[in-house]
């Protein structure tokens, strides 16, 4: 007799609903993994964990040799309440069309109960089948119809979800059985109380190598000992220390105590030279740290200086509860000076809508965990309960790329948050769910995830991305729940990581690409103590790179997938790090060019910048060795692979020319690699020329990777080209003298020939580039020789050969907008509202000094100053009123008169915005408007390039105007309403 229960079949299409969406009880989650899983016939390699695994898109098909309608059987230790199903199928060559789902109440092996059906069964599209829930013991899902285009029975089954009540012991089966557990049935409770004599060890206090942390260290030591009975030992390293075995309380910062150091690189901890600052200290415990063993906390009084040391330790004594074997600390999240909100920024943060992302917990757990501000916990814990509801709606939702990228960050916040006394114990269980389903969901995220571990070599970001979450997240669910397949992604990570560790270069050839690949690839070496990237000199050569690969106002040089740059992203990214291992003065000369001038160096401060002359003049970096290996052996996307022919003591990644670190000094980038991931097809190319602040010749594209799109030869022989350029350029001779430098390069049997380039470089003087060929196989041969500028209207070609670009050196404006504004003069208004708006202009000014009046006002005190500056010459600090227009000022309080001493200057000269270092300690400006009626500077830029075969540049030295154009600049730290600038 077969029995049949009311039932809803669902086809589950992304975007589009075949039907109405089954309603599955609430509380009702897949219990797959819990139950013993038959298939029939016997799947390949007798695999069932891919049945199960929460990855859609990791399939499993059946043994070869097999034929027919597959089945598969889900059976349980005892009856378990189940409402639905939910399938997937991934392989269009087997395919099943038809379905039922059959259930066995007694165990007895008889599937009387007819649960459900299915006659639309698309490939790669979720199929759900919902019922009245009925109590089980065994079920099974049947295919009735299909075909097989092979030698196996059909479907391949990408995933398949058995819908019901979880119990506490499916955790423990699933184990068991070593397959992915997709729901945990209950959330490990957290300690929120740290136990100084944890397990009765006595703590061990771990203070910095420094007579200066001594008073602090004696009266923590002195106090503690009062309490418990005896003093706890001071000791300064971390073999000593001995986390894992008892509490350990830490003095100082990640600079100077090692066990904070880890703390640091594994997000448990802040505490640098720069937070919390001098003066402060912060209080708070990092709840059983990974790596060591779990059951011991660590007690951080942090701070930036040995003086608020002290301040620090007699703030923890007072916080001390009980007395003996039983003194504890309960949670403590302590930050002097307060960097708790004010009411009204309190409740700002608490009334707005969490945004649905992981990305907004992150955001607002951080700011709680170095402000100690409930409001923010708050926030956090709002933006968890939006992605519980999402996934409750959406179980298979796509990670978005925000949340991709971040993920490694998002997992580590989340450990060192977990203990937040603001959690509900009874909602915990729902975010642990909610994390491990954004942990499941990376694996089909990472780009060669199924290779990794097998001759892993250099990477690239769509690995690395999604890879860092993996590993952040693996190790929390595998740390403390033990989940059995956690340790494949550990490990996969770990191969990925520590290879990519061997080399200063990842797979991609992008100048802002490269960075997050090896920011992924020092992230996990810090986080793991893996320092081998850091002791072979490895990050010395991967910052060289970088600082040489930028111009010398810092700007990225634009190869590879890359756009427009105007900051200097990549210096900012790349060397904090290598500067806090080598506390090298030329990384922080860097890094205070790239911040305007005053970076908040975190670490080392002792440390007087110099500008790094050893990346001046002509520098040679040649392709990395794993880099040129991986070149040679494997294609990049799916091109044809041609070894070239280039040996490696020759084959070179960049050549930098450059005559100072003066912003206005001569810059040329030459590239000698043509592959690697967000490839351009430049090898020999001059990637940028940069002089007296203007870029000459530029790359910054994007996607467009073919020859003809940069500055050198392409080659058509017998009217094709059908073959790639050449992966590698190679290097046959250089020379830096102290005037002079030199090049020989040469791309081999590109296209039938040959090509050299050689270029001259009178340093300070000009540049010349000479390009010869020489064919390897006769035939007719069409060269084209491009530059490529940005075009302004101000290029021609002269006598049929030289093409002459004609600068001023002004910025164009930027980031403006034109409004209407009746308060404004002529009833029109220019918007700055960005800290990046800037705005050009022309007047006839003779040669002269003069006193310029703004009349403008700003939002608030973080948007009322700008500065101005006249043919590039100095730039001068403008303030105005606040809230309605007024004149400008000299002063802040604008009690002083307008800025003095404009000065023209013969010839065009370059604008450009900066910050003002005052202004730019307030808070950040908020959304607002600023308005002036002058007209911007200049068109749109657009690109010119294929230009005739000789390439010549003229700067004239005056206008040619009698009266001649002036040329000025505006940029602001914040919005600003420009009404008018009178002379």
């Amino acid at each position: 007799m077969t029995a049949a229960l009311a039932l809803t079949t669902l086809v589950l299409i992304p975007g589009s609903w075949a039907q109405a969406e089954p309603d599955f009880p609430p509380g009702h989650v897949n219990i797959a993994c819990a139950a013993r899983i038959t298939p029939r016939p016997a799947l390949a390699r007798n695999n069932v964990v891919p049945l199960a695994d929460g990855n859609p898109a990791r399939g499993t098909s059946y043994e070869v040799g097999t034929s027919g309608h597959g089945q598969v059987t889900f059976a349980w230790d005892q009856p378990r309440r189940i409402s639905g199903v939910r399938l997937f199928q991934t392989s269009p060559v087997y395919v099943m069309t038809d379905l039922v789902v059959e259930g066995d109440a007694q165990g007895t092996g008889d599937f009387t109960l007819q649960l459900g059906e299915a006659h639309q069964t698309p490939i790669k599209h979720w199929i759900e089948i919902a019922w009245n829930t009925a109590t089980l013991r065994a079920l099974r899902v049947r295919c009735t119809q299909g075909e097989s285009k092979g030698r196996r029975a059909h479907p391949c089954w990408g995933e398949i979800e058995i819908i019901g009540e979880p119990l506490d012991t499916d955790f423990e089966a699933a184990t068991k059985r070593g397959l992915p557990v997709t729901h945990i049935p209950k959330a490990l409770p957290v300690r929120q109380e740290t136990t100084l004599r944890a397990g009765g060890a006595m703590p061990v206090i771990l203070a910095p190598q420094d007579a200066r942390y001594e008073p602090a260290a004696g009266a923590l030591a002195d106090g503690l000992g009062k309490l418990l009975g005896e003093a706890p030992r001071i000791v300064h390293d971390l073999e000593a220390a001995a986390p894992g075995t008892h509490t350990v309380l830490c003095l100082g910062n990640m600079l100077n105590n090692p066990l904070l150091t880890r703390l640091y690189f594994n997000r448990y901890t802040y505490e640098d030279a720069a937070f919390p600052g001098q003066g402060g200290y912060t209080l708070h415990t990092v709840y059983e740290p990974y790596p060591w063993p779990r059951g011991h906390d660590v007690i951080v009084i942090g701070s930036s200086d040995a003086a608020a040391a002290q301040a620090g330790a007699a703030a923890l004594l007072e916080l001390l509860q009980g007395a003996g074997p039983d003194v504890s600390l309960p949670y403590t999240m302590r930050i002097e000076p307060s960097r708790l909100l004010s009411e009204p920024a309190r409740q700002k943060v608490q009334q707005e809508r969490p945004k649905p992302s992981f990305t907004d917990f992150r955001r607002h757990a951080e700011l709680y965990l170095k402000s100690g501000e409930p409001a923010y916990a708050r926030r956090a814990i709002a933006a968890l309960d939006v992605m519980v509801g999402i996934y409750e709606k959406t179980p298979d939702r796509q990670i978005p790329w925000p949340e991709e990228t971040t993920s490694g960050a998002i997992f580590a916040t989340w450990d060192a948050f977990d203990e937040c006394p603001l959690i509900d114990p009874a909602r915990r269980t729902a975010y642990v769910n909610a994390f491990l389903r954004l942990w499941r969901s990376l694996p089909r995220r990472v780009s060669g995830y199924a290779a990794l571990g097998h001759n892993d070599t250099v990477s690239w970001n769509h690995t690395t991305f999604p890879l860092l979450g993996l590993y952040f997240g693996g190790r929390y669910f595998h740390r403390l729940y033990r989940l059995a397949d956690a340790q494949e992604p550990l490990a996969k990570a770990r191969a990925c990581f520590t290879a990519q560790a061997k080399s200063w270069k990842p797979q991609e050839d992008a100048d802002g690409y490269l960075t997050l690949t090896m920011d992924h690839a020092i992230t996990y070496s810090l986080a793991e103590w893996d320092l081998s990237f850091f002791e072979s000199g490895l990050v010395n050569r991967y910052a060289d790179y970088v600082a040489a690969v930028c111009d010398s106002r810092g700007l990225p040089s634009g190869f590879g997938d890359s756009g427009f740059s105007t900051r200097p992203t990549m210096i900012l990214k790349a060397l904090p790090l290598a500067f806090w291992w080598t506390k090298d003065p030329g990384y922080l000369w860097l890094l205070n060019l790239a911040a305007g001038g005053a970076w908040e160096n975190p670490f080392w401060r002792h440390v007087t910048p110099q500008p790094p002359r050893r990346l001046t003049g002509l520098n040679v970096f040649p392709l990395d060795a794993q880099l040129y290996r991986y070149t040679q052996t494997k294609p990049y996307y799916n091109e044809a692979l041609q070894p070239a022919d280039v040996p490696p003591e020759q084959a070179f990644d960049k050549i930098s020319f450059r005559s100072s670190w003066d912003p206005n000094a001569q810059y040329l980038l030459l590239d000698g690699f043509a592959r690697g991931k967000h490839l351009h097809y430049d090898g020999n190319a001059i990637i940028e020329f940069v002089q007296d602040g203007e870029r000459w010749l530029i790359d910054h594209d994007y996607l467009v990777r073919n020859t003809t799109e940069h500055n050198m030869l392409s080659v058509l022989r017998d009217g094709r080209c059908d073959v790639l350029e050449p992966s590698l350029a190679g290097l046959r001779r250089s020379a830096d003298l102290p005037r002079l430098a030199f090049t020989e390069t040469y791309v081999p049997d590109y296209n039938g020939l040959d090509w050299t380039r050689r270029i001259l470089w009178r340093k300070g003087e000009y540049f010349i580039v000479a390009d010869e060929v020489q064919a390897r196989e006769a035939g007719e041969y069409d060269l084209e020789l491009t530059w490529k500028t940005i075009d302004l209207g101000q290029e021609k070609v002269a006598h049929g050969r030289d093409f002459i670009a004609s600068r001023s050196s002004v910025g164009l404006s930027r980031d403006l907008a034109t409004v209407d504004d009746p308060q404004a003069a002529g009833g029109r208004a220019v918007v700055l509202s960005r800290p990046a708006s800037r705005l050009a202009f022309r007047a006839e000014l003779p040669a002269g000094e003069y006193a310029v009046k703004i009349i403008a006002y700003g939002v608030d005190g973080s948007s009322d100053s700008l500065w101005l500056s006249a043919d590039g010459g100095e730039k001068i600090a403008f303030h105005v009123p606040q809230g309605k227009y007024g004149s400008s000022s000299t002063k802040f309080d604008l009690t002083g008169t307008t800025p003095p001493h404009l000065q023209p200057r013969t010839g065009p000269a370059a604008c450009d915005r900066r910050r003002d270092r005052r202004a730019a300690t307030r808070t950040g400006p908020p959304p607002g408007r600023t308005t002036s009626p002058l007209h911007p500077l200049g068109p749109p830029c657009g690109l010119s390039h294929h230009g005739p075969r000789a390439h010549r540049h003229h700067r004239p030295r005056a206008p040619p105007a009698p009266a001649p154009t002036r040329e000025v600049g505006l940029g602001r730290p914040g919005p600003l309403r420009l009404s008018a600038l009178r002379n």
